[in-house]
């Protein structure tokens, strides 16, 4: 049995999207060949620290390098020389992730992973000036979409995609649940509930679901928001949708373990993102079987359908909230129920996604 480090760098959490992919991979992949050990750089416990003592990781908390960076290099590599690693994984969106690389070649870590997530970064001076030193001490290339790897990569094209794999059983559309989450919430079947799941953050571009739904329920009054999500924007958010006079058409029941339930409710999905790699959300709401509206920020590679409406963030929201209502209004040749199994089909279900993992990790051991 082998173990691999992961370091995804921010607390594990249900609203991370990196949590999201390794959690997708570390129920689903073989233990007995392969277990994960993961450096978070926070003292706070997260949402999944316990399952993963559970399943057989190890967890260490670890100083962030924001607040002191040599106590986060000198506790990093203490536990990277200790544990005698073959393979690290570091999941990242930009080159502040160096020192990493450098602590792990340091430590005699021979395999060391950078995966991209992400298509861009707030701190662009800091990524451009480390860039070298983390291209210098990293061995392999991952990325979760073409784009992402493009981004952190330039034009070196010598990088693997992974594909964002889910659960698609999971997703999988349900009449039953639809009436039910509908009944609970009190919303009548011919009301239209437009749909978001996602941070309350600047990435996601929460304040822009708001101004489009604004102008939805202008032009459909018969309408409901759902925003999944939680983050530092949640005042903002609710001080705009009182500011727009919506506030009793808007729902925001925060982070939840019932994703599917709240999707089979929503009518069409919105996802209005700054930026994004390939969000999870999105391809569990195309497995769900919702029209999906998004913004030209998005990869087209999350399009596995052919059937995604992509919007610039230029466009009025009163652009958007058309496109929303003719998708609501659209025919749609296949059951909700059918999309499921095109997304399992497509490649995009996690059992496909750990075995890739797993072909690859097996080429890097000794």
């Amino acid at each position: 049995m082998e173990r691999i480090l992961q370091i995804p760098g921010g607390i594990l959490n249900r609203n991370n999207g990196i949590a999201t992919f390794l959690m997708n991979i570390y129920r689903n992949i073989n233990r007995d060949k392969f277990q994960f050990d993961f450096i978070v750089f926070t003292d706070e416990k997260g949402e999944y620290d316990e399952e993963i003592i559970k399943l057989g990781g190890r967890l260490y908390h670890v100083e962030r390098p924001g607040r002191n960076l040599i106590k986060n290099m000198t506790q990093t590599y203490k536990i990277m020389k200790e544990n005698s690693y073959h393979i690290m994984h570091r999941h990242a969106a930009d080159a502040l992730c160096w020192p990493d690389f450098y602590l792990a070649k340091k430590a005699g870590i021979n395999h060391r992973i950078v995966h991209s997530h992400g298509i861009h970064t707030v701190k662009t001076k800091m990524h451009r000036f480390f860039y070298p030193l983390m291209i210098a001490n990293i061995t392999n290339r991952v990325a979760c979409s073409k784009l992402a790897g493009l981004w952190l990569y330039h034009d070196n094209l010598d990088f693997y995609v992974i594909k964002n794999g889910i659960q698609t059983s999971r997703f999988l559309f349900s009449e039953k649940q639809r009436i039910e989450q509908r009944k609970e919430l009190q919303i009548s079947d011919n009301t239209l509930v437009l749909g978001n799941v996602g941070r309350l953050a600047n990435p996601k571009n929460p304040l822009m679901t708001v101004k489009v739904f604004a102008a939805l329920e202008k032009k459909y009054p018969n309408s409901k928001l759902i925003m999944l999500g939680e983050g530092d924007l949640r005042d903002v958010v609710e001080a705009l949708i009182n500011q727009l006079n919506v506030q009793d058409k808007v729902f925001l029941p925060g982070v939840t373990s019932e994703v599917a339930k709240w999707m089979c409710a929503m009518d069409v999905g919105i996802y209005p993102s700054e930026f994004e790699g390939f969000p999870f959300s999105v391809i569990e709401s195309e497995a769900n079987g919702l029209p999906i509206i998004m913004s030209n920020r998005i990869t087209n590679e999350i399009d596995v359908l052919g059937s995604i409406v992509s919007l610039s963030l230029d466009s009025s929201p009163d652009i958007w909230a058309e496109e929303i209502l003719r998708l609501y209004q659209k025919d749609n040749p296949l059951s909700r129920g059918e999309y499921a199994e095109i997304i399992f089909q497509a490649g995009y279900d996690i059992k496909n996604t750990v075995k890739d993992l797993e072909n690859y990790y097996e080429k890097l051991l000794p």
